[in-house]
């Protein structure tokens, strides 16, 4: 009985999907492809970072590379831009597998005003050890010490309130009413040492909301998943 009810709902699916689109849902990118053309990388980066799809994990190497004024470390990023983000509510997550001279996490923001300039001015970075605040002055936020080394970095967000977890677990909860929604996600690393190598491995990026506009193939995988494991989640 189950069964039939299981099969007769994703039929549903499968017609909602096919007459209207799909307009919600989730995304979960395991990396078993060596295709990153869904993803966006910095270009005056490129030959100084490596992005990988190998194996069903995220790769990142890095060369030394130091700013010249400041010889301090730069951040390395990889946007997510599958497709078109502008939502007020948000879920993102990552798993962190390893990481060697390197810092690493998730950015989530509004999109800067000239591509000619860091995508992190308006987006706060959600790392493995602390969160760095945007510095434009419109949305400025001060930055916050986790003094923790997560392995699982999951952030929502609604309406200008920001939530970091870890394993289901609360890190931090604040609020900055500049962030009415949310047109930028991605993944950044940061190495911790400019003149060493960095790499890291990452796995399971996961983006949700109720009105993010998921493929139709994408949705319906995801959604038949939560059917066969009885379960519904945000």
């Amino acid at each position: 009985m189950k069964r039939i009810q299981s099969h007769a709902l994703l039929l549903s699916i499968l017609i909602l999907a096919a007459s209207n689109g799909v307009h919600a849902g989730t995304w979960i990118e395991n990396f078993n492809t060596d295709n990153l053309d869904r993803w966006t990388r910095r270009e005056h980066q490129r030959e100084r970072v490596t992005w990988r799809a190998q194996g069903g994990h995220l790769d990142v190497q890095i060369q030394p590379f130091c700013n010249e004024v400041l010889e301090l470390p730069l951040n390395y990023t990889l946007e997510f831009t599958v497709f078109p983000i502008q939502v007020e509510l948000l879920r993102v997550k990552i798993t962190i597998l390893s990481a060697h001279n390197a810092h690493l996490g998730l950015f989530i923001g509004r999109q800067p005003r000239s591509v000619f300039v860091s995508p992190m001015l308006r987006a706060y970075q959600f790392m493995d050890h602390l969160i760095l605040g945007p510095v434009e002055f419109e949305f400025r936020g001060e930055h916050r010490q986790v003094e923790l080394n997560l392995k699982e970095i999951e952030v929502k967000f609604e309406r200008g309130q920001f939530q970091l977890l870890s394993k289901g677990k609360q890190i931090v909860n604040f609020r900055n009413n500049a962030f009415e929604l949310i047109d930028l996600v991605g993944i950044v690393v940061f190495p911790k040492n400019c003149h060493a190598r960095a790499n890291a491995v990452m796995d399971n990026f996961l983006i949700s909301g109720p009105n993010l506009a998921v493929n139709a193939k994408g949705k319906l995988a995801t959604t038949w998943g939560d059917v066969k494991n009885g379960k519904r989640k945000f």
